[in-house]
């Protein structure tokens, strides 16, 4: 927070920029709710096609990632709120030190930086003259000057500290709007604590899920609105070293619906760089990942018993 600020940098403000904030937050908030409204949805659809204890497991833990989120988009809006108070503010606060500086050199004043007034030598050579070089009129006429000007400092230093009471108000507003969120640093050692405890393989493939998260590896094919299931296999496969790109892998999920156990096996080729097809079994992957190890391989015939490939392990 400002302890004092001085004319000039208040009058270099731009609170045009808070309000450009304000509507940024505001979008980020909009765009995160809606993704988040389709992902409620599309998880709490999942039970019909993904139970058991990785179904279960997934939802768990998409219910606490949603919850963190909604914490964002709360804090998105009010800071976008705050944003908005504090660039009236600042604005109305600047416009009142501009205003002040602009009557009180009008006067004859100069301005200071912080804010003090002072009768110039060309308002007192005008003054000199208006008296015509009479010393007693001079000295009356001056004291009576140096009243109004140390009025004016007043009024400037009162304008002043409205600027400051605003700058710190915009501060606080906005430092409390995202309060509730846990600062970077923190989250990364949480991260780093917890990647510290899963087994290499599992610590690769979170690392990689950390770095390519937010922004796509140019070493894959990009799929703009559709790329989950080509996301997880890219961090299954930084998990997995040993893993060739032309390899297909039989992963086995089995779910309990009804009471009935139900085992399905899905052949899928891994990505290349660039190149190839993705994986289409999202779940199954998100289920090798979730119960910390490979889904056992089953082959469903025996021509897949003699091409199997080496199983792959997670671990």
């Amino acid at each position: 927070m400002s302890g004092q600020l001085t004319v000039p940098q208040v009058l270099s403000w731009n609170p045009g920029l808070l309000a450009a904030q304000a509507k940024e937050w505001d979008r980020q908030a909009t765009e995160l709710e809606t993704k988040l409204d389709t992902q409620n949805g599309a998880v709490g659809d999942s039970a019909d096609i993904f139970s058991g204890i990785g179904g279960d497991a997934m939802r768990d833990r998409f219910t606490q990632d949603s919850a963190s989120a909604r914490k964002i988009v709360d804090a998105l809006e009010k800071g976008r709120d705050a944003a908005k108070i504090a660039s009236l503010n600042l604005s109305t606060a600047k416009s009142l030190v501009q205003s002040g500086k602009q009557t009180a050199e009008s006067k004859g004043y100069s301005v200071a930086d912080d804010a003090t007034c002072t009768i110039t030598k060309e308002t007192k050579g005008t003054l000199l003259a208006s008296v015509q070089g009479n010393a007693a009129k001079y000295a009356t006429a001056l004291a009576a000057l140096q009243v109004d000007c140390d009025r004016e400092t007043q009024a400037m230093k009162a304008r002043l500290a409205t600027a400051v009471n605003a700058d710190n108000d915009a501060v606080k507003g906005i430092s409390d709007a995202f309060a509730d969120l846990v600062p970077a640093e923190v989250l990364s050692a949480m991260v780093a604590a917890e990647t510290g405890q899963l087994s290499p393989a599992r610590a690769a493939a979170v690392a990689y899920a950390n770095q390519w998260a937010l922004n796509h590896n140019p070493d894959y094919e990009g799929f703009p609105s559709q790329d989950c299931t080509n996301f997880i296999s890219q961090c299954l496969r930084a998990a997995v070293s040993r893993m060739r790109a032309t390899e297909a892998f039989h992963f086995c999920i089995t779910t309990n619906r009804g009471g009935g156990i139900t085992t399905t096996t899905t052949t899928f080729p891994m990505t290349s760089r660039g190149r190839g097809p993705v994986p289409q079994n999202y779940m199954t992957i998100c289920c090798a990942l979730i119960r910390n190890r490979a889904p056992r391989a089953e082959p469903r015939s025996r021509r897949e018993r003699l091409m199997r490939p080496q199983p792959v392990s997670i671990r």
